[in-house]
């Protein structure tokens, strides 16, 4: 059987995400999410999600551009701004494409303005505190928004120390089906956001043979609902709400039951 492992990314960016995540465990086809554990709220959000934790895949969103660092902002200065917060996202980028003539995370011999020993810290301090706050491992590794090859190596490796997959492999497999995110418009304004259709993209009939060649397809999406903490967090505000919508709706149930896909989390995935 064909599984669609959708992943529903940045579970404790804010706490209205978080709530429309579980909404979307619970009323829809969400079984696998990242948590954000450096965060304010994240211990507000650990507990939240607890009750779930058999049912779904919990992972950690290696997270470099939103709040602030579990490190001391004095060891990853080249991570933080002169107020201890996190570099954002655009500033991230920009900074690489100054120094290597564009953006490529792909790029494995691009120059990167975060020190790679602070890189390694700030990732390890972050799962140290998932593991405080969850009481076990991530069931998967994954890396958020900005990244480049070291940061996916610094990943790959803590995923591997602790015998889990990390997302950034599923790239690779022969047996998935990386579905992309053709569906998001750019720019992210809130009539593009607002015209996001998850559910088209996901479900247009011409994807259907080649999907069900393969044992997974494979989703990254980024359901939530809004606070007004998120408009802080970067462009994703308004189109997590149209994820949400998607993932929970009626007409998902009925494509997978139509085409006999069942639904797949990262426990099951070597």
């Amino acid at each position: 059987m064909t599984k669609l492992v959708l992943q529903s990314d940045d579970y404790g960016i804010t706490p209205a995400v978080a709530s429309g995540i579980i909404y979307g465990i619970t009323h829809g086809v969400i079984r696998n999410t990242g948590f954000f554990p450096n965060m304010p709220w994240a211990e507000e959000c650990a507990e939240m999600i607890r009750p779930y934790l058999n049912d779904i895949a919990l992972g950690i969103d290696f997270n470099l551009c939103n709040g602030f660092p579990v490190s001391d902002p004095k060891d990853v200065p080249s991570l933080v701004d002169s107020e201890g917060r996190f570099i954002d996202m655009n500033t991230h980028r920009r900074r690489y494409a100054e120094d290597n003539g564009g953006y490529s995370p792909m790029n494995t011999n691009g120059k990167d303005h975060c020190d790679p020993d602070e890189v390694a810290r700030e990732f390890r301090a972050q799962l140290e505190r998932f593991r405080e706050l969850i009481g076990r491992d991530p069931d998967y590794f994954h890396g958020h928004a900005y990244g480049t090859a070291w940061h996916r190596k610094v990943t790959q490796s803590l995923a591997k120390e602790c015998g889990k997959p990390s997302s950034g492999t599923m790239h690779a497999r022969e047996d998935v089906y990386n579905a992309g995110m053709g569906w998001y418009l750019n720019p992210p304004t809130y009539e593009n956001q607002m015209k996001a259709d998850l559910l088209g993209y996901l479900t247009h009939e011409k994807k259907l043979p080649d999907m069900l060649q393969k044992k997974y397809i494979y989703v990254v999406c980024h359901c939530g609902y809004v606070d007004e903490q998120l408009f802080h967090e970067g462009n994703f505000n308004v189109v997590r709400t149209q994820d949400l919508k998607a993932a929970t709706s009626p007409e998902i149930f009925a494509w997978l039951e139509r085409n006999g896909i069942g639904l797949g989390d990262f426990r099951e995935i070597c």
